[in-house]
């Protein structure tokens, strides 16, 4: 073996052995990131019920700011990062878990710096105050204690204030201030003491909503009718003479049949005089067991009762559906003026019935129906 091939021998050596060293280091680096990848999935199981218990969103920031270090670590890797890239995605999985339960369970505190919804609640009172404490002759600098609130704060906060730099101090005692001057606002409950028309005025400036506006009479038609020319008929005098028989109103109601309000009418004081307020069985309130196509007709007309409000579709005791009257708004004025909101307020349901002859027959025979309760005489 001649001298430089000696030299070459001893070079590849140190190169393998150089290479043998870099991919151990690697292999020891890409071991301490995926520990470190579970050690952060074994710490987020812990801080679920942290989250759950307390809301606290700065226990989701700091998970999400560890992963964020991690994958930079992985990026710095030069073998095979497959391995690492699963434990990524699925320390990542847990980590949106995480997120979601947080967003869930965020308390509107000062634990995480949003708003309150009691503050949200008592500025809009504070807007809609206004008139109402200058009529009463109250003004709102009453409200403002700038010395007791600033020792409030001194005395309720000193833990929360000295983990805080003194920007987020001033800003914690800001907030503080504020929310206790909103709280003053609390009090007032009663509906008639706020300008709801200024709350709307407002909604209608920000939200940009287009007006719209209904014709109580319809569309107007501008085509002017033609008149028609009549012919003149010529008289026949061998003809036989005859004259139209004479229509009088008395004439007209006893010949006409029933309109859908007037059955409409029927069919809901019959239920007012046999049950009151009392609820009674959906089929056996409709169904005709005479008369597939009057069950029907009694179902249609039902149904117009509920949709106006005169009748509450709900389970009787057996689970089955039934029908009873709403009971009468309250006499006092306030409490009929809530009672009307909450059933303007109220959500409202769309229910197909669909009844063909087989199953009109079956119910017959399940609630053993002998006789119309909604009878043609009644």
């Amino acid at each position: 073996m001649s001298k430089t091939d000696g030299k070459s021998a001893s070079k590849r050596r140190r190169t393998t052995a150089f290479v043998s060293k870099i991919e151990k280091d690697e292999e020891l680096r890409e071991f301490d990131i995926i520990q470190r990848y579970r050690e952060l999935e074994h710490e987020v199981q812990y801080d679920r019920l942290h989250i759950t218990r307390d809301g606290d969103v700065g226990v989701m920031s700091k998970r999400l700011d560890e992963i964020g270090r991690l994958f930079g670590d992985l990026q710095n890797l030069n073998v095979n990062k497959n391995a690492v890239l699963a434990q990524d995605s699925k320390a990542m999985k847990t980590i949106s878990e995480l997120v979601s339960l947080s967003m869930t369970s965020v308390k509107f505190d000062e634990s995480g710096q949003l708003i309150k919804l009691d503050d949200i609640l008592n500025s809009a009172k504070q807007f809609m105050l206004k008139e109402y404490l200058n009529t009463a002759g109250i003004s709102s600098a009453e409200y403002v204690n700038g010395e007791e609130e600033e020792d409030q704060i001194e005395e309720s906060s000193d833990l929360q204030v000295s983990t805080m730099g003194n920007e987020d101090a001033t800003a914690f005692s800001k907030r503080q201030k504020r929310s206790n001057y909103l709280s003053k606002f609390g009090e007032y409950t009663e509906f008639n003491q706020f300008n709801w028309f200024k709350m709307g005025a407002l909604y209608q400036n920000l939200s940009r909503a287009p007006f719209t506006t209904d014709h109580m009479l319809g569309p107007l038609y501008v085509e002017k009718t033609v008149r028609r020319q009549r012919e003149t008929r010529l008289k026949d005098p061998v003809a036989t003479l005859s004259t139209a028989e004479r229509l009088t109103k008395e004439s007209l109601n006893g010949s006409q049949d029933e309109t859908t309000p007037s059955h409409v009418i029927r069919c809901y004081k019959v239920l007012k005089e046999k049950e009151g307020e009392e609820q009674v069985n959906l089929f056996k309130y409709i169904i005709d067991p005479n008369s597939f196509a009057k069950s029907v007709e009694n179902l249609f007309y039902t149904s117009f009762l509920i949709k106006e409000g005169r009748l509450i579709l709900e389970d009787d005791p057996d689970g089955y559906p039934a029908v009873r009257i709403k009971e009468n708004l309250p006499t006092d004025p306030r409490e009929k003026e809530l009672e009307k909101q909450r059933r303007n307020d109220s959500k409202q349901n769309h229910i197909i019935f669909q009844m063909d002859i087989p199953t009109w027959r079956k119910l017959i025979k399940k609630f053993d129906i002998k006789e119309p309760y909604l009878r043609n005489d009644s």
